[in-house]
């Protein structure tokens, strides 16, 4: 498509400076914020999570073990859903595996304070199994 009628001259851009548009000095700004980071200052307390220290380590690392099996066992699902040469029922063993990683995950979960870090990992992880496994009970996997 073509546009006649347009002058060049007159749509070609400007070549003057055009005036500042607000009167706050951006390099002065931004060598103040440099300099602040070169400078050792005082930093904020962090506050220490208490229910860190009340939950066992046996406990935690129980959770971390079965977040790490269940990611493998998502994994390894995932791989043979991309089979094709693997029949539909030749992956219920891979759901009954992870039924089973979901209610370990979340009997850990409830063992648990609410505002521990590793509570929301287990909560993802535990919905991500909950969800493939019920997609593959409703039939999503069988087409």
């Amino acid at each position: 498509m073509k546009i006649y009628g347009i002058d060049p001259k007159t749509v070609a851009p400007s070549t003057t400076k055009t005036e500042k548009s607000s009167s706050v000095d951006f390099q002065a700004l931004l060598r103040g914020q440099l300099e602040s980071l070169n400078k050792p200052g005082e930093t904020a307390p962090v506050e220490k999570i208490d229910s860190i220290d009340n939950v066992p380590p046996a406990l935690r690392i129980e959770g971390l073990a079965l977040t790490e099996a269940s990611i493998n066992t998502l994994e390894a699902f995932s791989l043979a859903l991309g089979n094709n040469s693997l029949d539909y029922s030749s992956l219920a063993p891979f759901v009954d595996t992870l039924e089973e990683e979901t209610s370990a995950l979340i009997a850990v979960r409830h063992q648990l304070p609410d505002d521990d870090p590793l509570s929301a990992i287990l909560d993802q992880v535990a919905t991500q199994t909950y969800l493939e496994t019920a997609k593959f009970r409703r039939g999503d996997y069988a087409a």
